[in-house]
């Protein structure tokens, strides 16, 4: 997972994963476990081992991105391969 900012700042974004038929999705959808994408007075980042992420995609599945806490940063773009 890559993320980076326009500007340095500190942010967090959970990643929700839910279906269609179970939209919208909240807080108990989260992939990220405790390790949400996060940046800390920076403008990029990396994580690639995602410690406790559920990385399991099936036909369907929509990912939904929640800024949980936003300082400075006005757009962000998360990277994940698939």
């Amino acid at each position: 997972m890559t993320i980076v900012a326009d500007k340095s700042g500190a942010i967090v974004v959970d990643i929700w994963k839910d279906t269609y038929e179970h939209f919208p999705p909240d807080d108990g959808d989260s992939i990220t476990a405790s390790a949400p994408p996060t940046l800390s007075q920076a403008q990029k980042g990396q994580d690639t081992t995602l410690t406790g992420w559920d990385k399991g995609l099936a036909a369907g599945d929509w990912l939904t991105f929640n800024v949980d806490s936003c300082t400075t940063i006005t757009r962000v773009t998360i990277s994940l391969k698939v």
